[in-house]
């Protein structure tokens, strides 16, 4: 067990002349203004980079604001809530289901009212609106791919080709991993049009992480070694594998208890599957956290056991974090972490790797310290903070002149 150490609604349905929300603005000359449009209610990859851009970008400079799709039927928008903390504008977008045309005229008095210099999109959804109004206001536009769709909808999937046919029309595309780059090449996305900006882990927040707090909260084995995995339990993230490889894992290492963090259509089958083996008190869910990266000051041991990636935030946060990490040999994942340097890798699907790998990492603890020093190296060198902001920062600056 890791010991502590410091770490990094309803009523949203309201006119937009009175919904604008400013966090946070600075005077001075006439700043550089970006509009962010994203669509998801939840934390993922995507809104971590976002959040990521809104904490870090220089205000000096740059005016950013977020326009953030808002379903009122719904309680909760985590990311709107998140997003509140920052230093940035928000621009609540409310919308009563997916074909709510009212979108569109929110989104025209937003630019209106806005002026934006760039108009930066997050997902597929607000690829296509955003495009539209891009070209309505003459504005430049780009679109970060932060990963693939995987949706069997044949609704989801007609706007998934469509989101691929005006991406090849956007003024800059951003990959986030050079896995995505050559994805998007092989679908006609220009060069021109394309340049890879891998993602980074956010800055540490510091907080004082109660480790027994979190033991006593969640009901853990005060006395377990911690293996965890935080993100969406959606079939992608190869959940099922993860629990099939702890049951293995358990028969040798019985002192070991499992934490999955996270929300999704997963759940209810990963529930059950823990549960028809009976593993419950060693298999916990711990559902969704406000935040997530407390879990990481608890773990032993991370897995990612994905079947497809960019390059996962939550991998690059466990290794900042000083956490020893094993993973899926998928998509940009092989960008972060090379096999038996800074992590272990294990291909995608295979149980039986994957629990052994598990089970080497917490018997190695030598090497585990070995790779921990070199993930940190890693994420110093080749995934920093302070390089990334400064690469979008130009991008946006060198798109509109």
């Amino acid at each position: 067990m890791r010991y502590s150490k410091q770490s990094a609604g309803t009523g949203y349905a309201m006119k937009l002349t009175q919904s604008m929300i400013t966090n946070g603005s600075a005077k001075g000359p006439k700043r550089f203004k970006v509009l962010h449009l994203i669509a998801s209610p939840k934390i993922g990859g995507a809104e971590k980079l976002l959040l990521t851009v809104a904490d870090n970008i220089d205000a000096e400079r740059f005016d950013v604001s977020i326009a953030v799709f808002i379903d009122s039927r719904k309680k909760h928008n985590a990311f709107f809530d998140e997003a509140k903390g920052c230093k940035v504008r928000l621009y609540p977008v409310d919308i009563k289901g997916p074909y709510d045309v009212r979108q569109l005229i929110q989104i025209y008095r937003i630019i209106a009212t806005f002026k934006p210099d760039v108009i930066h999109t997050h997902g597929y959804k607000t690829n296509i609106l955003g495009f539209l109004m891009a070209r309505c206001f003459m504005i430049p536009i780009i679109a970060t791919v932060h990963g693939w769709l995987h949706s069997t909808r044949r609704t989801t999937q007609l706007y998934n080709r469509v989101n691929l046919f005006l991406l090849r029309r956007f003024d800059q595309v951003i990959a986030v991993s050079c896995q995505i780059e050559t994805v998007l090449l092989q679908l006609n996305v220009s060069t021109s049009r394309l340049i890879t900006l891998r993602n980074v882990p956010a800055a540490p927040k510091r907080f004082e992480i109660n480790t027994a707090a979190l033991v006593e909260r969640f009901s853990l084995d005060p006395k377990a070694r911690y293996v965890g995995f935080v993100g969406r339990l959606e079939p992608v993230k190869g959940g099922e594998f993860l629990i099939s490889a702890a049951v293995k894992v358990l028969e040798r290492y019985p002192n070991v208890q499992f934490l999955i963090a996270g929300e999704g259509s997963e759940l209810s089958r990963l529930e059950a599957m823990v549960a028809e083996v009976g593993l419950s008190r060693r298999v916990r869910f711990l559902g969704f956290l406000a935040r997530p990266g407390d879990i990481f000051q608890l773990l032993d041991l991370y897995v990612l056991p994905s079947l497809d990636e960019g390059i996962p935030l939550s991998l690059l946060e466990a290794m900042a974090a000083e956490v020893p990490v094993v993973a899926s040999s998928v998509g940009g994942v092989p960008e972060v972490i090379e096999d038996g340097i800074n992590g272990l890798l294990v291909p995608p699907g295979e149980t039986e790797l994957l629990a052994e790998a598990i089970c080497h990492a917490l018997n190695d603890r030598a090497g585990g310290v070995q790779r921990i020093e070199a993930a940190r190296k890693t994420i110093d060198e080749k995934f920093n903070i302070l390089s990334w902001i400064e690469s979008l920062q130009a991008l946006y600056v060198n798109l509109k002149t």
